[in-house]
């Protein structure tokens, strides 16, 4: 299945790049000629069918659906993702993403993704999306297709190359008018929205802001006395164990918790151990070299230029205030402080791993290195989509208090990026409102990094996508690569496990470790991945082991949170270890 899948995309990519070749030579050409310019389109699709790629890939549909049905794999073939009626303004975007409706974010919105991969969150590109046209096929149980069934919004997808083409030819003669999107278990339609439809689709996102407004609750903004220069503007390290919402965030403050349920007796999971640099030190390390004006200034830059929609003037200012942030100086006792806290963690870890002895090569990197990451106070709200916004570094050896400083600084730069900007303004909060808070954290060794989707203790399944190597806690691994993770569903209730894909990704991201002459640490290296050395392609028992472990971690998250449904991100080591390194409440329903 995985080697179809790859042939599959292998074709698509030659066919694109034939039809970029071609460029707008056969139209030109076919107006010189006082022919039909739909000719000139007619003259590429020829040449594509015309060879032996094309030819070869009409083999793949029934070969995928064969090797489907031999595996049990829901169909993967279905327009209709999850049905439903919607009424907005058609907008098209590459990726569901911060910044990719920039300018149509006051108006319901339905969206045409040219390149949606399926791992996306609707919310990712604003509150206002209420139906999705996906320009690639989509397998009915990814994680987008989830979060539409949950959240009510029609999505629809293209199963087939020629699909592609038809949908974005239609969606070409209607972008920037009002539509409508109906999905149904017989086919989709798509047109123009009449008024009536019109005015009630506006009444209903009036209504849904309300509620929104309702539920997300206060954010924490930044005190007067960080702000100022008060006696709590200072830089300090506290254990992750004792983060809280308030002083670090929401992230900070769930991986936390996520320790101290690890500790428990019969905890299906462990946790990294970690320490925060709270809120309030980015603003105190500016101050103190004279440089918190202009950074100030850089952020409100940036806030005018998303505002009016300014792409050049936004990655201009956002590029400004990321580089001051790196070049500050970060106190030194701070940064060996936070090394030294590692001390006793690291000893242990290449204790475990007997200085590489039977041991792979990611667990001797894992062994001494630490990742650090954000946690800011847009995490504090509900229905908001914080994945993919902020840097994470990865490989920051334990022994180098100057890399750690580095880290640090490069995480807290990137609460400036100009997706973080975008996704504030999305969330009602300005620049100047920003606080950020990072972690820093052992490295989990991943043989297998997952998501998982709990669903809620009202639901009685839980979905699982799981890849090769490291993932979605700590790269986002799925960012512009085509294929599926292992996804299960697994029942709660019986411990029963579906398979509803095999993984087809063509690569995994590796930790490796770096040669001390190089300052030592270890890097991400993106390697091909080997399907046939892998249990879950290999063995249905060894999907059935994980899929209930998985939901086994999720249950007790569930019932830690209030019952609420949780993606839980985390990996599970060369031993079977599960290691929960973020959870995070799922998006408003």
């Amino acid at each position: 299945g995985a080697s179809l899948d790859r042939a599959r995309r292998l074709v698509e990519a030659h066919t694109a790049a034939v039809t970029r070749g071609f460029g707008d030579a056969p139209r030109a050409l076919a107006e010189a000629l006082g022919v039909r310019a739909d000719d000139g389109g007619d003259f590429v699709d020829a040449s594509v069918r015309g060879g032996v790629p094309f030819q070869l890939s009409r083999l793949l549909a029934p070969m995928l659906r064969a090797t489907a049905k031999a595996a049990g794999r829901v169909d993967q073939s279905r327009k209709s993702i999850v049905t439903g009626t919607a009424t907005g303004k058609l907008v098209r975007c590459d990726a569901l993403e911060p910044g990719a409706l920039l300018g149509s974010e006051h108006d319901p919105t339905i969206v045409f993704v040219a390149k949606a991969l399926g791992d996306e969150e609707i919310t990712a590109a604003g509150s206002k999306v209420v139906g999705i046209v996906a320009g690639r096929a989509l397998h009915p149980e990814c994680h987008l297709a989830i979060r539409s069934r949950q959240e009510g919004v029609p999505l629809t997808a293209t199963p087939s190359p020629e699909g592609a083409k038809h949908a974005a030819d239609a969606v070409r003669q209607l972008l920037g008018e009002w539509v409508t999107l109906n999905v149904t278990s017989n086919g989709v339609l798509l047109g123009r929205a009449s008024r009536d439809d019109i005015s009630r689709a506006r009444d209903a996102a009036v209504r849904y802001d309300r509620s929104i407004r309702d539920d997300r609750g206060v954010v924490t903004r930044a005190a007067p006395n960080e702000r100022d220069g008060g006696a709590a503007a200072v830089v300090s390290v506290r254990a992750l164990r004792d983060a809280t919402t308030e002083t670090a965030g929401a992230k900070a403050a769930a991986a936390g918790a996520l320790l101290r349920v690890a500790d428990r007796p019969g905890c299906p999971f462990t946790a990294p151990e970690g320490c925060v640099v709270p809120y309030g030190a980015l603003e105190a390390i500016a101050r103190r070299a004279n440089a918190e004006e202009a950074l100030r200034r850089h952020a409100e830059n940036a806030d005018d230029a998303a505002r009016v929609g300014d792409a050049p003037r936004l990655r201009a200012a956002c590029d400004a205030a990321k580089a001051l942030i790196e070049s500050l100086p970060f106190p030194t006792e701070i940064a060996a402080t936070i090394a030294a806290s590692f001390v006793d963690v690291v000893a242990r870890r290449r204790a475990a791993v007997g200085g590489g002895g039977g041991a792979s090569d990611v667990d001797v990197a894992a062994a001494s290195t630490l990742v650090a990451r954000v946690s800011s106070n847009v995490d504090d709200l509900a229905g908001t989509a914080g994945r993919g916004v902020y840097d994470v570094v990865v490989g920051v050896p334990a022994s180098s208090p100057d890399a750690v400083a580095r880290a640090v600084l490069k995480v807290m730069a990137s609460a400036y990026s100009e997706t973080a900007v975008i996704n504030r303004l999305a969330c009602g909060l300005d620049s100047a409102d920003a606080r950020v808070a990072a972690i820093v954290s052992e490295t989990a060794p991943a043989a297998t990094a997952f998501e998982l989707d709990t669903g809620g203790v009202a639901s009685p399944t839980l979905h699982a996508d799981v890849v090769v190597g490291f993932g979605h806690s700590h790269a986002r691994v799925g960012a512009g690569a085509r294929g599926s993770p292992w996804r299960l569903r697994v029942d709660k209730r019986d411990g029963s496990v579906e398979t509803c894909a095999f993984a087809s990704l063509s690569t995994s991201l590796t930790l490796r470790a770096l040669d001390e002459n190089c300052g030592g640490g270890a890097r991400l290296r993106r390697e091909a991945a080997d399907y046939s050395k892998q249990p879950l392609s290999l063995d249905a028992d060894a999907r059935v082991d994980a899929g209930r472990k998985l939901a086994a971690v999720g249950v007790a998250l569930e019932h830690e949170f209030d019952g609420a449904a949780q993606i839980v991100e985390g990996c599970v080591d060369g031993d079977g270890v599960v290691w929960a390194v973020q959870s995070r409440n799922a998006p408003r329903e």
